[in-house]
């Protein structure tokens, strides 16, 4: 009956677990209160403890429930599926669009000056809008035709990426005035939103479609492959990122940042050396971000151009589609 909200819960449940991971850690730890070993020794003793209750409860049997070898083979006929090799393209390719703007942004703003705790503090004011925003657009990705939601506003969401180069562009010098963290909250928070829905339409549509005798086991190879789409784009994006920049490093100022030349000599530890004689640090330019992320917005247009037709015709297709025979 509330199939179409599993997304929301888990969007909304998944923001607080990165919020109190990822930003709560780094607030926490740039004032002092806490240290990396006492944080995962903390979460590593609730995660047991977790398990064992997981562990302790007891669940009366189904008639339709399946043993783990039969879980296992099970798995391997829904891959054999035709509807999911589809929908594994789509899975693997739709985040390449995003990895620029998402895996760079930040590193930037840091190799610029921007204090690493204030970024957290602009990260941590997303989470509330984070988990309010599912349950607000739980009646668009809740119906028949969940996957609507993103490829109506994937064009935006590519256009929306381009905001990324504008604000690394337009670093102020240290200190960073407030208007500069108002504009970078203010586009990291229709950014942010937007990726949001893209992330509940899909988990909705997974919800949708997987076959309920074999539970979880279909939902985990869905998001599997949704993660290895994200992941991979996301690394392969740093790589090339890295490539490219490399070959270009700036010799910049550790106290106001200005330039003081190019990194250069015989090998790259001995230019890393020169620069640190000079009171300075090599970092990387910004025309490789620039044309990174203007490159991977033109390529979003040219994503939804030819994957619309498809997502469409996916969220058509019967559930007997998606089921094994």
């Amino acid at each position: 009956k509330n199939v179409g909200l599993g997304s929301t819960v888990n969007a909304a449940g998944q923001t607080a677990g990165y919020f109190i991971s990822f930003t709560g850690f780094l607030v926490l730890n740039s004032y002092g209160f806490i240290g990396l070993r006492g944080f995962l020794q903390f979460w590593g003793v609730v995660f047991l403890l977790s398990a064992v209750c997981v562990l302790a409860t007891k669940e009366k049997p189904s008639p339709d429930t399946l043993n783990v070898p039969e879980a296992y083979m099970q798995a391997i006929s829904v891959l054999k599926l035709p509807v999911i090799r589809e929908v594994a393209v789509l899975l693997l390719t739709r985040g390449a669009v995003f990895a620029a703007a998402e895996s760079l942004t930040q590193l930037r703003l840091l190799d610029k000056g921007v204090p690493k705790q204030h970024m957290a503090g602009v990260s941590a004011l997303m989470t509330p809008l984070n988990m309010v925003l599912p349950v607000m657009v739980a009646k668009w990705t809740g119906g028949s035709r969940p996957m609507h939601a993103l490829s109506s506003t994937y064009p935006m969401r590519a256009v929306l990426s381009i905001g990324a180069a504008a604000l690394v562009a337009t670093v102020p010098s240290p200190p960073i005035p407030l208007w500069y963290y108002a504009a970078v909250t203010l586009w990291l928070g229709i950014y942010s939103s937007v990726g949001t829905l893209h992330f509940v339409a899909v988990m909705a549509f997974f919800n949708r479609v997987s076959d309920p005798l074999l539970g979880g086991t279909y939902m985990t190879l869905l998001n599997t492959i949704g993660n290895l789409g994200s992941k991979w784009s996301s690394s392969g994006i740093l790589y090339l990122f890295d490539f490219l920049a490399s070959r270009n490093r700036q010799c910049v100022d550790v106290k106001n940042h200005s330039a003081l030349g190019l990194c250069m000599g015989e090998s790259k530890d001995a230019a890393t050396a020169a620069c640190e004689a000079l009171g300075g640090r090599c970092a990387v330019g910004d025309s490789e971000f620039h044309a990174l992320v203007l490159g991977s917005a033109a390529l979003g247009m040219v994503w939804i151009w030819v994957m619309r037709s498809r997502i469409n015709r996916l969220q058509e297709l019967p559930l007997e589609k998606w089921r094994v025979s």
